[in-house]
């Protein structure tokens, strides 16, 4: 628990009454891009991407003794303002609460896991990013004041087929707490019992009179709901710093360090001597008049995603084989790109010669849906657009996650990724699950491989899949043999795809149908 006021002096001072602009939004989703925030420095919480080596969950290791990773900004979504002000608006707490139609705290508790990826997204392994105790300690404190709000009701809800959520069953994998000298019950997480026994420091707040938040660390940025305090962004504190050193103390030392490589003549050796000099210089804030920076490039779709090649109890990547996939992608009916060309004569800005619409053969076979859209869709002006892969063992403890660009601007575009299982043995074959989603989040159709009078098809399946060991052989034992089961080599002349050898496809045409089609009927 974060130490500091009392969970009664937080509560003297929440008025339901007011907006929810007031309220600090966890990992300072209010930035432009949070992906920049200070936290993810080492000042803070660490890197954002790969192995977590610095901040103060540096050099954190899971349960089986491998590295914590982070896949910060690959998929999920941080917490909102307005996504705290619906969670402090729902009625009861069968709102509140899974199983639902709707969003609620939970599900959005789920987008953070998401977000942070890596270790934080398996449930068996996210307790041991500290990150995870970070996160969990805000939902509590979103969980209190809406308790709060709706006036401690300690009537326990019932949701009808769900005999865990009962209120007697003891709370899963917990230990007896010493004063109720028993292991707590679903009830006991309900009442205020274990809630008086918490403390929470009140959300950092600023006005238009006040933009001060109690950190130079924190901004107070104006929104259309007000003021709210969100980080500051980690590349403009590296530009600004040295003005803010020099305001403070009069004067600022600037440090510089520049490495000379020299290396003989005729000297082919790769090993090359490293000559360094480091200075400084020390400037007077009066004399500083504008001081740069080189800022730092971002990407602009993301960074590559880091995966532990954790399977069972190890991570070794030895133990995993891979499975190229094809993505086939319809444009969907959102998308539009000022393209000019002859026809465009009356409205260049508004022209789109890449739309399907305005030739007669295409529109007739080209027909994505009409899909849902979200506020955190991930789009390229360039026509780039990711979608992502999954792999979930279900024979083994596993995952594994990546992605493949398609063109968002053509009618229709295609590209082969390659996603990681366990590898099977003779004696045993890997059962897998495997999914695709565009970056706004939809999901694609899985299908697979089927011959007919010859031809090859690609028919509807579920994208649960069983790998053997068995020749032929539809993946690589690596990385390397992977691509080559799909690509043929002729010497001076250009590669040869062979999709005879993928056993599945995704297709991302966006239709109002259920994916599952199976499942639907059965459930109906």
């Amino acid at each position: 628990m974060l130490i500091g006021f009392r969970l009664e002096l937080v509560l003297q001072y929440y008025d339901p009454s007011v907006t929810m602009p007031y309220w600090n939004s966890g990992l300072d989703a209010n930035m432009d891009t949070p992906a920049n925030s200070i936290l993810w420095t080492a000042d803070y919480l660490g890197e954002m991407s790969g192995t977590v080596r610095t901040g103060i969950c540096g050099g954190f290791q899971d349960v089986r003794g491998n590295a914590v990773i982070r896949n910060v900004g690959n998929a999920g979504s941080l917490f909102t303002s307005a996504e705290v002000r619906d969670v402090m608006r729902m009625p009861n707490i069968n709102r509140l609460t899974e199983p639902s139609p709707y969003p609620t705290m939970e599900s959005y508790h789920d987008d953070v896991h998401n977000y942070i990826g890596g270790s934080m997204g398996p449930i068996e392994l996210a307790p041991w990013d500290c990150i995870f105790w970070l996160h969990h300690t805000f939902i509590d404190y979103l969980w209190e004041v809406w308790r709060y709000s709706h006036q401690y009701n300690t009537a326990y809800p019932h949701k009808n087929g769900l005999p865990a959520q009962l209120p007697d069953v003891p709370m899963k994998n917990m230990p007896v707490v010493q004063f109720l000298g028993r292991v707590p019950t679903n009830r006991d997480g309900y009442g205020v019992q274990l809630a008086r026994k918490s403390f929470y420091q009140l959300s950092p707040t600023c006005s238009r009179q006040n933009t001060y938040c109690g950190s130079p660390d924190l901004q107070c940025r104006m929104g259309t709901n007000g003021a709210e305090c969100a980080a500051v962004d980690r590349n403009f504190r590296a530009r600004t710093q040295p003005l803010v050193d020099a305001r403070r103390n009069g004067r600022v030392q600037m440090n510089f360090r520049n490495n000379h490589g020299k290396r003989r003549k005729r000297d082919t050796h790769v090993h090359h001597t490293t000559i360094s000099h480091s200075y400084h210089i020390t400037v007077n804030s009066q004399q500083i008049t504008n001081i740069y920076l080189p800022q730092e490039r971002e990407p602009c779709m993301g960074k590559p995603i880091q995966n532990n090649f954790i399977a069972g109890c190890a991570s070794d990547v030895r133990k995993w084989a891979f499975i190229p996939i094809k993505v086939v992608h319809l444009r969907p009916q959102e998308a539009h790109f000022a393209s000019q060309s002859d026809a465009n004569a009356k409205n260049p800005s508004g022209y789109d010669m890449y739309d399907e619409h305005k030739y007669k053969g295409l529109k007739n076979v080209v027909k994505p849906g009409n899909p849902a859209t979200y506020n955190d869709c991930i789009e390229d002006e360039s026509g780039a657009f990711k979608v992502r892969l999954k792999s979930t063992g279900l024979s083994y403890f596993g995952t594994y996650t990546d992605y493949v660009f398609v063109d968002n601007r053509l009618p229709i575009s295609s590209h082969i990724g390659y996603i990681a299982v366990e590898k099977p043995t003779a004696n045993k074959p890997t059962e897998v699950m495997i999914t695709a989603s565009d970056a706004c989040g939809r999901l694609c159709k899985p299908t697979c491989r089927k011959w007919e009078n010859g031809n090859l098809y690609y028919v509807s399946c579920t994208g649960a899949i069983k790998v053997t060991a068995q020749s032929p052989l539809m993946y690589g034992n690596d990385f390397g043999e992977a691509v080559l089961s799909i690509w043929q080599f002729y010497g001076k002349f250009t590669p040869i795809e062979r999709e005879s050898n993928i056993y599945m496809e995704f297709f991302c045409d966006y239709s109002n149908e259920w994916i599952w089609k199976e499942c639907y009927q059965k459930k109906n």
